[in-house]
């Protein structure tokens, strides 16, 4: 910013100094119209830089918003594969007890009404988490899809931002440039 302030200053000194020392003939009129295109171009890409580094940093709230969800994602996808592991786990104890079951029922034809009941039950329970494993692996997926097109985002933001940066480090290198130091004219 005190840079720009020194240029402005500097163009505006370089300005007034075109006018104080007249226009004596017509290549002091150019560089007095010169001088004025150049403090007006120099206007323009300080319009251009303060344009892009409002984009930069609406970009980098976006993607601050962005990793954001994703990290809310991650967390979801955390807990649903807790829920897959109990409920894995459960189905697994379940078809340990019908196991459990038929060796009973094995050794105790009496009872075999009763048991055949209770194996239905344990079925239709172990249907039921198999449904609920399957409905959570299938919420994994969309999950993991949601997660990879968020990176997919992330990583083109990413690039915009780098090519927002180039584009930012451009100007900076083009004004230094275009900005001649004054030559001071000694006066006798």
């Amino acid at each position: 910013m005190a840079r720009s302030v020194s240029k402005s200053r500097f163009l505006v000194i370089l300005v007034f100094s075109l006018l104080l020392i007249g226009c004596r003939d017509k290549s002091d009129q150019a560089a007095s119209d010169e001088a004025a295109e150049t403090a007006t171009s120099l206007s323009k890409i300080r319009s251009d830089l303060t344009k892009a580094k409002r984009q930069l940093a609406d970009l980098k709230e976006e993607l601050d918003a962005v990793k954001d969800i994703r990290d809310e994602l991650d967390k979801q996808v955390v807990k649903i594969s807790v829920e897959r592991d109990n409920a894995l786990k459960a189905a697994l104890t379940a078809e340990q007890k019908i196991n459990d079951l038929t060796d009973q029922l094995n050794e105790l034809p009496e009872n075999i009404t009763a048991l055949e009941k209770e194996l239905n039950e344990q079925n239709t329970l172990i249907e039921s988490q198999q449904i609920t494993i399957t409905e959570q692996q299938a919420i994994i997926i969309e999950q993991q899809k949601v997660i990879a097109e968020q990176e997919e985002t992330i990583a083109a933001m990413d690039k915009i931002i780098q090519e927002q940066m180039a584009v930012e480090e451009q100007p900076q290198e083009v004004e230094q440039e275009e900005i001649p130091e004054p030559e001071v004219e000694e006066q006798e």
